[in-house]
């Protein structure tokens, strides 16, 4: 596990990314499991967000997008202070009114355990992103029975008990959705266009005052 208290002001440029992902967990018979780093214009990509996601997006094709934070929506966080024990991390993150915390704790050799927490005060929405690295050509199997073909097609599911791909399962919460392909911009191509490859699994865990905290179990298969 490795997490990060590093924070910045959104920049600007194409070059410098939003510091939006906090926590990376790799396991030696899988690889990376969680996390994979940053981007722009990618709310999901976030372990928290409060407000309306849907403001901040890339437009294919756009040369020249604004980077700037929108009103009604803060992705990232303006402060964040890790703490690290024997067997535990965590890290606690402030996103514009509401406080959010992160912590992952191992289980076993082969279950850790990812606690998200949010105060939920401001009545904007408040949710959690717990970001999965897929694996080209892998597919990734629902709980329920479908299986996806992680391609260019967007796909939501809601209601699943776990989802697995390459190695890992994830066990879901209730109220939690899966989103594919939560596509990162990318600098290096004129228009920002990412291929499929580039996108994130996310797990999408809505917050409320009567659900305040989510749990996800990730285990190595």
């Amino acid at each position: 596990m490795c997490v990060s208290a590093y924070v910045t002001d959104i920049p600007q440029n194409r070059w410098g990314q939003h510091r939006q992902n906090f926590l990376s967990v790799f396991h030696d018979q899988v690889g990376l499991i969680v996390g994979g780093g940053n981007t722009k214009l990618q709310p999901l990509w976030s372990n928290f967000a409060v407000g309306d996601t849907s403001l901040l997006s890339h437009r294919p094709g756009d040369e020249n997008p604004d980077f700037s934070p929108r009103e009604g929506l803060v992705h990232v966080p303006r402060e964040a202070r890790y703490e690290v024990s024997e067997g535990r991390a965590a890290v606690d993150l402030q996103y514009g009114p509401e406080q959010c915390r992160l912590s992952a704790q191992p289980r076993s050799e082969r279950h850790l355990a990812l606690l998200l927490e949010a105060t939920c005060g401001s009545g904007q929405p408040v949710a959690g992103h717990v970001v999965l690295l897929p694996r080209a050509g892998d597919k990734l199997r629902l709980a329920s029975g479908p299986v996806w073909e992680l391609g260019a097609a967007p796909r939501v599911a809601a209601g699943e008990a776990w989802i697995e791909h390459r190695g890992w399962r994830a066990h879901l919460p209730a109220g939690a959705r899966v989103v594919w392909p939560a596509l990162p911009h990318n600098p290096y191509r004129k228009g920002g266009e990412a291929l499929p490859e580039e996108g994130r699994i996310v797990v999408v865990l809505p917050f409320s005052p009567a659900a305040a905290r989510h749990e996800v179990i990730v285990e190595a298969l």
